[in-house]
């Protein structure tokens, strides 16, 4: 059903990100290293998925975003590994908010909270079908990753 949009969409977020990281080696790396792991994290579970990525952004989820977004400068103070994390998330919850409006029609808010919370009121049929679908951007985000970003070595 979504295929082909899921695709797109993988390119354009990696795109996005690899150009936000471009130059900066550790968070390139830690990036790839987040990316190969993903599909992994979401075939454990969505939900659960969405609640350990926020814990490990330490608070700082939001300065993450608004960098991505282009609104504000790279967060100060934050490891590499937890800009990673914040990253991800920032992703998922943005394709997420895209699924959620085809399948509910109502928009879903890009705090991670609020967003576990309404996600916990889907049917499960309907949960069932957004994880697979971010289960699929997850692996051609993969891929994407493995093939362009600088790992170990």
């Amino acid at each position: 059903m979504w295929r082909r949009s899921l695709l797109g969409w993988a390119i354009d977020d990696f795109l996005k990100l690899a150009e936000k990281v471009r130059g900066e080696e550790k968070l390139e790396k830690a990036l790839r290293t987040r990316g190969r792991e993903l599909p992994g994290l979401v075939s454990s579970g969505l939900l659960p998925l969405l609640s350990f990525l926020y814990a490990q952004t330490e608070g700082k989820f939001t300065d993450v975003r608004r960098w991505v977004e282009g609104t504000a400068p790279r967060p100060d103070n934050m490891r590499e590994e937890k800009i990673s994390y914040s990253l991800c998330l920032y992703l998922l919850l943005s394709r997420l908010s895209e699924l959620w409006r085809e399948v509910s029609k109502e928009e879903l808010p890009l705090d991670p909270p609020q967003c576990i919370k309404r996600m916990t009121n889907l049917r499960p049929s309907e949960l069932s079908l957004i994880t697979q679908a971010i289960l699929t951007y997850a692996e051609e985000f993969k891929k994407l990753c493995e093939g362009a970003l600088k790992g170990e070595g």
